[in-house]
């Protein structure tokens, strides 16, 4: 599975083995799941998780969908790079074999022009099968050949630079100010700690959305960034005031870039 991920074709941090396992043993709860596990000559080459799901958009309509929960924003599966075609060949006979009652298979938050996403249009228009996107959203993304100095000069105007350069000067005259960037395990729980008081006491925790309102998706946070920490594929970086966290951001490693997981400040 970690090998896998290592060779995909496109990086989705959120089906990797550190991830997917916390989410189905604290999210999936009642859920009719499946994971579509897909071998070439023994050796893992694909994988997705799949529900069965009684309605489609409110309708009474029963199909099969990739499985995402709330806190997963990428539905794109793990393929092993050069296996894009014949994963979804095999993906879509097996469906094939055991439909049951679903009509169709909807697949969410799938990157338009990824290779997964090109390989199944082949695929389907070599199949004749139907499809159609039934929905688009546009996600932030930096994308830059540019070092972060030059790309910070070159998206920020100087007199906004200059205005965050006054800030950070008053700020600081608040007290000792300090970006943390630690590494690995090293004092992982205390960070998780801070970070769901920082974003409880905002106004997610006056909404009831915050991370630590709902135990089962704080438990699920928590083991994902041991897990991302324990296989090198955790970035945290905080923003402290004498010592205490006053902005804080996870994110997921997945080269060949990252994926901004979750942030907090205090408000």
């Amino acid at each position: 599975w970690s090998a896998l991920a290592d060779h995909a074709a496109a990086p989705n941090p959120f089906y990797e083995e550190w991830n997917l396992r916390p989410a189905l043993a604290e999210l999936a709860g009642g859920k009719d799941l499946t994971i579509l596990a897909y071998r070439e000559a023994g050796t893992l080459a694909g994988l997705l998780p799949v529900a069965r799901a009684g309605t489609y958009y409110d309708r009474p309509i029963p199909h099969l969908a990739g499985w995402l929960h709330d806190n997963a924003f990428c539905g794109t599966p793990l393929i092993r790079r050069g296996s894009e075609e014949r994963y979804w060949r095999a993906v879509l006979a097996v469906l094939d074999q055991r439909a049951g009652m679903a009509f169709f298979l909807h697949l969410r938050h799938l990157p338009s022009d990824g290779p997964a996403t090109l390989a199944l249009r082949r695929v389907l228009d070599e199949t004749d099968r139907a499809a159609t996107v039934v929905g688009r959203e546009e996600r932030a993304l930096l994308a830059s050949d540019l070092g972060s100095q030059a790309y910070f000069e070159a998206a920020m105007s100087g007199k906004k630079r200059k205005e965050l350069r006054r800030q950070a000067k008053r700020l600081g005259e608040l007290g000792e100010l300090q970006v943390e960037r630690p590494i690995g395990t090293e004092g992982l729980e205390r960070w998780i700690d801070d970070f769901l008081a920082l974003e409880h006491a905002g106004w997610k925790g006056e909404e009831g959305s915050s991370l630590a309102t709902h135990p089962p998706v704080a438990g699920y946070f928590r083991a994902a960034l041991q897990g991302a920490a324990r296989a090198g594929k955790l970035e945290r970086l905080a923003l402290t005031l004498d010592g205490a966290p006053i902005a804080m951001l996870a994110t997921f490693l997945a080269p060949p870039g990252s994926f901004s997981f979750k942030t907090a400040f205090d408000e």
